[in-house]
């Protein structure tokens, strides 16, 4: 029924998408979490201040953070965001890493035995190319067939042309959320035949250096800062603590995956599977070895492996020790293994539904999981979110225009004079600042260096001695360098109780750090106290905030 249906299909999807977004444009409900909050904006201002391929240079957030604490400039995905402005950049990426998900998925099918169907193996690598995670890491989630696929064709081959591909692999990928397991798992595999088969492969070993050697020229920033820095990083002071219970995050991750790497596999595939299983084991007459022996069987316990660190990674033990072995690695999320899953339930998908000769029931479970991954409103899923939100839920939630909103802030800064004067937000994400140019002495970046971080700590200080449960999460981790307040969040909700808040911050600190202006969207009740001046406040017909402006006064070194 799927014969040659594929390509049509396919198109058909993503035309839809495609005309969609080109309709609703920047009204579009992008994930802010982890997305706009963070690194789309590092990007934009990277670009913007022109310091993409500069080193050492300053990015105007977190006052100044080094150019060399954010994303490479050799990895495709970034060079995308630095040639085309931002949100047209953003849909480039998105339906890129479709097309690179697709490809990468189809190669490795191709390898994965005998039997081999090219209408499933594009129509399930695109239901795989969908997916929704990191979307800062789209491009290395979707391209880890490709890696495999290098690897096995230079296992069988020998061809040195592999050892090329293997080398600028890293372009696509990114070390410390999938490089360092991708090496991880090569090591672990080499050693495997090594002691059971008896067999040392040099074309493998050779690979191994050559995509280390490929990692290391493409983030050497990143390897600069973590092993020749004399900066510290605030990582080195992470402290988590006793996690969640194992068997909850264990069955969780098997059942629901991770957020930001999303199988969204219960609803068809996992049923599938265990069936298949159930069957298989029947089979078998309940043949262990020979049922253990199966490559589908194999991948299921790579995924059940995965689950099992991903609880162990809540022990505080168990991050003691990798600590303890590797210092550079405090810090470390080795549960990110499950970022991997998501592949090994595709493949696995594929493998399964080969062997179904009912083509009805084919077609109904490749084409139930298409629609699935589409339109399910889930984390990122940008699509799925935007119809949700404009067509099934009470609008609160803030769209891209919204969340951003350049007219308001420029009205601002042309008001201002804006001279790239240091500022801080209250009561939304100081991303917001950042993407409209404004130096701010806030941000989020999961590893700034520790120096500013204790600075900045003192800023909020008077906070957190109120605040329990933010001085809890700030000292824990400190990711999100806040200027926190019990009387109002920083959710990028469209409307909030209007109401006077008292902002408690040091505001000798604030002086010392270079702070001027503080954009709140709440009315200060203490601002005097602060020795802050009000100036305006200011709206906007298209922005659903309102901004409350204040300056630094003079006389603040008491």
């Amino acid at each position: 029924m799927l014969k040659n249906k594929a390509i049509s299909i396919i198109s058909f999807f993503l035309l839809m998408q495609l005309i969609f977004f080109i309709i609703i444009g920047e009204n579009s409900y992008l994930e802010i979490h982890d997305n706009l909050d963070s690194v789309i904006v590092w990007l934009k201002n990277m670009r913007d201040y022109k310091i993409f391929w500069d080193f050492n240079a300053k990015v105007p957030m977190l006052n100044g953070l080094n150019r060399n604490y954010f994303p490479s400039e050799w990895q495709i995905q970034n060079i995308i965001y630095y040639i085309f402005p931002m949100f047209p950049a953003y849909l480039i990426v998105y339906f890129s890493k479709i097309f690179l998900g697709i490809f990468s998925f189809f190669l490795l099918c191709k390898e994965l035995g005998k039997e081999y169907n090219k209408e499933l193996s594009l129509l399930i690598g695109f239901s795989f190319a969908l997916l929704y995670g990191y979307t800062g890491l789209y491009f290395a989630q979707v391209s880890i067939p490709l890696i495999v696929y290098f690897l096995l064709k230079l296992e069988q081959t020998k061809n040195k042309k592999y050892y090329i591909y293997i080398f600028f692999y890293p372009v696509l990928s990114e070390f410390t959320r999938y490089g360092i397991f991708i090496l991880g798992f090569l090591t672990c595999f080499i050693l495997y035949q090594l002691i059971m088969k008896r067999i040392l492969k040099k074309e493998l070993i050779i690979a191994l250096i050559i995509l280390s050697v490929g990692y290391i020229l493409t983030e050497y920033r990143l390897f600069q800062v973590m092993l020749f820095s004399n900066e510290k990083s605030m990582r080195s002071i992470v402290n988590l603590g006793e996690g969640r219970n194992f068997f909850k995050v264990t069955i969780g991750t098997f059942l629901g995956g991770q957020y930001h790497a999303q199988s969204l596999h219960r609803y068809i595939i996992l049923p599938v599977c265990l069936f298949y299983f159930i069957k298989e084991l029947k089979k078998d007459k309940f043949n262990i070895l020979k049922f253990l022996s199966k490559i589908e069987v194999q991948l299921f316990i790579f995924v059940i492996l995965n689950c099992i660190i991903c609880g162990i990674y809540e022990k505080e033990w168990s991050r003691n020790i990798i600590e303890n072995i590797i210092p550079p690695l405090k810090g470390w999320n080795f549960s990110r293994t499950i970022w991997f899953n998501p592949i090994l339930w595709y493949v696995l998908f594929y493998l399964i539904v080969l062997k179904i000769k009912n083509k009805k029931t084919v077609t109904f479970l490749v084409i139930g999981q298409i629609l699935l991954v589409i339109f399910k409103p889930t984390y990122s899923n940008d699509f799925g979110n935007t119809i949700y939100n404009n067509f099934f839920k009470k609008n609160t939630t803030m769209n891209y225009k919204e969340f951003f909103s350049e007219k308001l802030f420029n009205k601002i800064k042309d008001d201002l004079k804006y001279s790239n004067e240091k500022s801080v937000a209250v009561g939304f994400h100081p991303s917001v600042l950042n993407y409209n140019n404004i130096f701010t002495l806030d941000g989020y970046h999961n590893a700034y260096s520790l120096s500013y971080r204790n600075q900045f700590r003192k800023l909020i200080q008077p906070e957190l001695e109120l605040n329990e449960n933010k001085r809890k999460y700030f000292d824990a981790w400190s990711g999100r360098a806040y200027i926190y307040s019990k009387d109002i969040g920083y959710e990028p909700i469209k409307e909030i109780e209007q109401k006077e808040i008292n902002l408690n911050i040091d505001k000798k600190q604030f002086f010392l750090l270079g702070g001027k202006y503080i954009f709140s969207r709440a009315k200060i009740k203490n601002f005097k106290e602060l020795n802050l001046k009000f100036i305006n406040s200011y709206s906007e017909e298209s922005s659903p905030y309102i901004i409350y402006l204040y300056e630094l006064g003079e006389n603040n070194e008491r």
